[in-house]
């Protein structure tokens, strides 16, 4: 904070820290918030990701940026590759590192002020691929959802769908509720336990797109498959044959855990030619 200039009323004109006062991070309570995380995340593919939400044609969002100690040497730099965003973001940059599922907790429950907003997750070494993807966003608000998602492109797997399913998709192996684009109303994420998160007394260290998506798509009270075309580009790095079992062994812990709905919620699924 120190860093960026963001200082409390109270440090002002103090030449020692006055750890009483009111250190924040700015909050933000737009309608769509973006929220990247990541770690050691690669310059260029960094850029890629901000260069897409400038290109939106809506602008009425806001970006949670969060680098889970990646150190000085690495994330110097980030206030300039923001530039003419920088009003609408809120920079985290963690001196220690966090972990996936508290770097979620503080950015949604913390940062994200405004109950109805919509959270859009987008990794930052991903990419939107539609200019209007915020304002589709938007639209589906005024419909009433409360969770969308809409397709991916995966490089490496180029003919592969993933349309998500939300009848009862814990017993479909989670029915590619896991995908991206992943959005959902901040309250609907404080709906599911803390508990939830975890095995034991400690966080899921991985598969947190299962991890939170599925509870929600079984909360949600209209979640919407937004089919407008590819929407997102995700790139991921091959996983070697021990991290590919630990993910199976976490997401077969978190397909036995208890439904948090008694009964499946019907789908919702919005065309092209449904949209303005």
């Amino acid at each position: 904070l120190i860093a960026q200039g963001i200082i409390p009323a109270m440090q002002a004109e103090q030449f020692d820290l006055q750890p009483d006062a009111n250190w924040q991070y700015p909050s933000r309570a737009e309608p769509v918030v973006f929220l990247l995380k990541g770690r050691f995340t690669d310059i260029a593919l960094l850029q890629r990701c901000l260069n897409s939400l400038r290109q939106q044609t809506e602008q009425n969002f806001g970006i949670i940026l969060m680098d889970d100690a990646s150190g000085a040497g690495h994330n110097w730099c980030y206030p300039m590759l923001l530039g003419d965003l920088t009003a609408k973001t809120t920079l985290v940059r963690h001196n220690e590192h966090q972990g996936r599922m508290p770097n979620f907790i503080m950015a949604i429950e913390q940062v994200c002020t405004n109950a109805d907003s919509f959270i859009a997750v987008l990794d930052q070494d991903d990419c939107l691929m539609q200019r209007t993807v915020v304002s589709q966003l938007l639209n589906a608000v005024e419909q009433g959802a409360d969770l969308v998602q809409m397709p991916m492109f995966r490089p490496n797997k180029p003919l592969k769908l993933y349309i998500a399913d939300y009848a009862a998709p814990r017993s479909k192996a989670g029915a590619n509720v896991w995908a991206h684009l992943r959005v959902f109303k901040k309250r609907l994420f404080e709906q599911v336990p803390k508990q939830y998160f975890k095995l034991g007394d400690a966080w899921f260290d991985t598969v947190t797109d299962y991890l939170t998506m599925l509870p929600m798509a079984e909360l949600a009270i209209k979640p919407v498959y937004l089919d407008t075309g590819y929407a997102y580009w995700h790139e991921r790095r091959d996983y070697g044959p021990a991290e590919k079992q630990h993910e199976h062994q976490l997401i077969a812990e978190l397909l036995a855990k208890p439904s948090l709905v008694g009964a499946a919620v019907a789908p919702t699924q919005v065309d092209a030619e449904s949209m303005p």
